[in-house]
């Protein structure tokens, strides 16, 4: 086996020279240092003469923020939600409480992995597998996808953002995520442990990853007395009504439940026209799976165009380098991220009534 060599020091001197040698990268580390690599590299005629103008236009009301988490897609799901509760309620401005959404999204998550990671120990699955691990180092992020949006509206409906807003942890969600995610790998060490006291390894961590969430979260509303003015200044009034409650009556007529994902999945193993599950990925036990169908990406260009006259959807990109994370949308469909310059089209949520067969195959 050959010797691995250390740096020398004339190597490392010639590096210094190399570098000092050239004004150019001076001036980028003078500037990077003192302003930041982002700022730095911007391109100031990408940004000047980027088109922001378009055909179709979705008046859906002021950008949302995610902070310092990763919600895009509940932030983007509820901003197709409310596209519709604002025409019921005839509102200008409205806004879902997406601290509401999270909390019961990671609630359920700690049951989910802690159900799903059970059966794989009873199953006999090694705790050092390439499963297990990969399992316990992604466990307690942020992201999700549309069909888990879903599974949580569904099973705890919504609530307006001022009568559960943002707390400090959900505009920065690091801290209380590593507080679950110790939790969590501390339940599954007592699986392998003992497992004849599983279930009590799960009772004792759902209980405890409650305990995290409201701590950091607050308490989500069981009920709420509703009332607002309409944009004509007419008064209404629910009276007390329940999450669920709400979100049927002023957002279950669009039956965005029955809304499916197109991906484009270019590998030979996936062929077009049928669906993909993803094993693993979920967050209600017993909710719809996740799951996406396979359709050329032309396809989804068509479906866009086919849908885009007054009606909100959520849609997936790949940022390229050139982006910008400081600037944001103000208005038009609702986004996936606050970047303005997602150049590669990566999936669209639309209806099934969309023809499965209609699709190339």
């Amino acid at each position: 086996m050959t010797d691995i060599t250390p740096l020398s020091g004339d190597e490392l001197n010639k590096l210094v020279d190399d570098f000092e040698a050239s004004e150019h990268n001076r001036m980028a580390m003078n500037a990077v240092t003192a302003a930041g690599i982002d700022k730095v590299a911007r391109n100031y005629d990408r940004a000047r003469l980027m088109q922001r103008r378009f055909s179709t236009i979705v008046d859906n009301g002021e950008a949302t923020h995610q902070d310092r988490s990763g919600r895009c897609w509940l932030f983007s799901s509820l901003n197709v939600a409310r596209f519709v509760a604002k025409k019921n309620m005839n509102l200008k401005e409205f806004e879902f409480s997406q601290n509401y959404a999270m909390y019961y999204d990671k609630l359920e998550r700690v049951n989910y992995f802690l159900k799903d990671v059970a059966k794989l120990v009873r199953a006999g699955e090694p705790a050092d597998s390439r499963l297990m691990q990969h399992l316990l180092s992604d466990v307690m992020g942020d992201g999700g996808q549309w069909t888990m949006a879903m599974n949580v509206y569904k099973k705890y409906g919504a609530v307006p953002k001022d009568l559960f807003p943002e707390t400090e942890s959900s505009k920065n969600t690091g801290e209380m995520n590593v507080q679950l995610r110790r939790m969590l790998h501390t339940a599954v060490a007592h699986m392998y442990a003992d497992p004849s006291a599983i279930d009590a390894s799960i009772a004792d961590a759902v209980a405890a990853g409650h305990r995290i969430l409201t701590i950091h979260l607050g308490e989500p509303p069981k009920s709420f007395d509703w009332e607002w003015t309409d944009k004509d200044g007419e008064f209404h009034r629910d009276g007390e009504i329940t999450p669920v409650e709400f979100w049927k009556k002023y957002v279950g007529s669009a039956d965005l439940e029955s809304y499916v994902c197109l991906v484009d999945d270019p590998r030979q193993e996936h062929v077009k026209g049928k669906k993909i599950g993803i094993e693993h990925l979920g967050n209600v036990a017993g909710g719809d799976p996740t799951e996406y169908l396979n359709v050329p990406n032309q396809f989804m260009k068509d479906c866009v165009r086919q849908i885009l006259q007054n009606r909100a959807f959520r849609y997936g990109s790949a940022p390229t380098a050139t982006r910008s994370w400081t600037v944001r949308t103000a208005r038009g469909p609702p986004t996936c991220s606050s970047m303005a310059a997602c150049m590669a089209s990566i999936s669209i949520w639309t209806r099934n009534s969309v023809s499965v067969s209609a699709i190339p195959r």
